[in-house]
């Protein structure tokens, strides 16, 4: 069975930075924009004014609000956690939780420059991996190939790690 075990310990800050870079708008972000621009234009007929008004409450949910709450809501971030990636799914293991996640629940993955990005099914918050905590190249080959295999990705298989596929 293909597995690839990781330790993770995160700094608040850096915790708090990650969960920002991993956020995306989506639909409900312009839906209420959307509607603090209607109300403006309806009540005082400044829609553009109510617009930034949106955008700036929005921004301030995503990177502000969101990411401190994510922070304090899990348990144990701040200690070492064992997380292991394999073809049953993801398993999180801190010293007060164990957290056993199927691929079924997983909805989509992506890749920045620093992170891997693991969006979970009703977190709403995706779940970041850094690219410096794996043990060698090929750990991290591996954790690439079971994201493509078994989610919705972005991650191309293009990168030089992948050449270590040949």
């Amino acid at each position: 069975m293909n597995e690839v075990t990781l330790e993770l310990k995160w700094e608040r800050t850096e915790f708090i930075r990650a969960v920002q870079r991993g956020y995306r708008p989506n639909w409900l972000d312009v839906v209420l924009v959307v509607l603090v621009s209607l109300i403006g234009a309806g009540t005082h007929g400044q829609t553009l004014l109510y617009a930034v008004v949106g955008i700036t409450a929005v921004a301030f949910l995503h990177y502000v609000l969101e990411p401190r709450m994510v922070w304090n809501r899990l348990a144990d971030v701040d200690s070492i956690r064992k997380i292991t990636v394999s073809d049953v799914g993801i398993e999180i293991a801190s010293p007060s939780q164990y957290v056993k996640i199927p691929w079924t629940k997983v909805k989509r993955t992506r890749e920045t420059a620093h992170y891997y990005f693991v969006e979970i099914e009703r977190r709403g918050v995706a779940s970041p991996f850094r690219k410096n905590s794996f043990k060698s190249a090929a750990d991290e080959f591996l954790f690439r190939k079971l994201l493509n295999q078994h989610s919705k990705t972005s991650i191309k298989m293009t990168s030089p790690l992948d050449a270590l596929a040949g």
